[in-house]
């Protein structure tokens, strides 16, 4: 448990919001070469893993590692005006960010608030980044991108906070996974995809899956788990009980019903998902592509996502990455 708390932790703290995974992407390379047959980047900042199998068929597992983001709408008096995507703007007041220059660098900054002493006297519009001095001097631009700070803390013993854990969580899974394979060829060709982009509308995706064309396709994500604020009725996945298999019209049967064999036989908790329409994840888009391609949807139970606080429980992404494993021992 402590080798994925500390993986965990390296991935959700790297800032890489869409638009700026190849620095991330860098760092997942480096860590998985020696356990795969071919990794590259692609062209807009995935990761794409192979490990050669014995037949023909491949069977692509991907994980967005893209984070929600903020950024420069303009600059007024030396501070750094922002705009969102995906994000409340009622969390944003008094946290740490940092600025992300093109190269990756990063500036250190806050997003300043009106004292509640003065309230009365001046009223809020714009949503600002104090950077400590004139944002023209430090060279920030309209356009720059803006993430979250962030920090990893551990809860309790299975259970850690952080952002973007959406899905910094799921491509933990994807990491863990490659360095637990057999050298031994499988029967398919394994092919990971930690792909970009994700958060602007599942861009990253498509391009690759096309090309790729995989047999089978297994997406693994986070999900929206129960909190003191969520009802039942909205969601009635738990943290600490298992990761959610998906179910659902655009979820291929097949793969669902060998997921769940899996578990089942090998006593690997999870739960179900009902999704009744779309799942809101990349598999809505590599379902469709070319005569279409069958795809099953593993995800970690999440709480308060898209925000700097995300919490999940470490068991779920052991109990994945035990569910994809004997899933892919157990493929004919």
């Amino acid at each position: 448990m402590k080798k994925v708390f500390s993986v965990v932790k390296e991935l959700s703290e790297f800032p890489a919001p869409s638009g700026y995974e190849r620095f991330l992407s860098e760092k997942i390379k480096t860590r998985i070469s020696k356990y795969v047959d071919r990794v590259k980047i692609d062209e807009a900042g995935g990761l794409i893993a192979v490990k050669k199998g014995k037949g023909r068929k491949k069977l692509l597992l991907t994980a967005h590692i893209d984070e929600i983001y903020m950024y420069v709408k303009k600059i007024s008096s030396g501070f750094a005006i922002i705009e969102t995507h995906g994000i409340d703007k009622k969390l944003l007041q008094g946290q740490e960010v940092y600025v992300v220059r093109e190269n990756g660098e990063k500036i250190e900054g806050i997003i300043g608030m009106i004292p509640p002493h003065l309230k009365g006297e001046a009223k809020e519009s714009d949503i600002y980044v104090d950077l400590g001095e004139d944002a023209e001097k430090l060279n920030v631009e309209k356009g720059n991108i803006i993430t979250f700070k962030g920090k990893f803390s551990i809860l309790n013993e299975t259970r850690c906070s952080s952002k973007s854990l959406d899905n910094r969580a799921g491509a933990s899974v994807l990491l863990l996974l490659i360095e637990k394979l057999s050298k031994t060829p499988y029967y398919k060709d394994l092919i990971f995809f930690f792909n970009a982009q994700e958060e602007t509308g599942g861009t990253g995706v498509v391009g690759k899956a096309f090309e790729i064309y995989p047999d089978e396709s297994i997406i693994v994500d986070a999900t929206f788990a129960k909190s003191f604020y969520t009802k039942e009725e909205i969601s009635d996945i738990e943290l600490g009980k298992g990761p959610a298999i998906g179910v659902g019209p655009f979820i291929d049967r097949k793969i669902k019903d060998r997921l769940l064999r899996v578990c089942k036989k090998h006593k690997i908790p999870y739960q179900i998902e009902v999704l009744s329409s779309g799942t809101g994840t990349d598999l809505d888009k590599i379902t469709l592509l070319r005569e279409g391609i069958p795809c099953g949807l593993i995800s970690i139970p999440l709480r308060y996502m898209h925000t700097p606080c995300e919490v999940v429980d470490i068991r779920d992404i052991e109990w994945s990455v035990q569910i994809l494993k004997k899933y892919i021992e157990e493929a004919k």
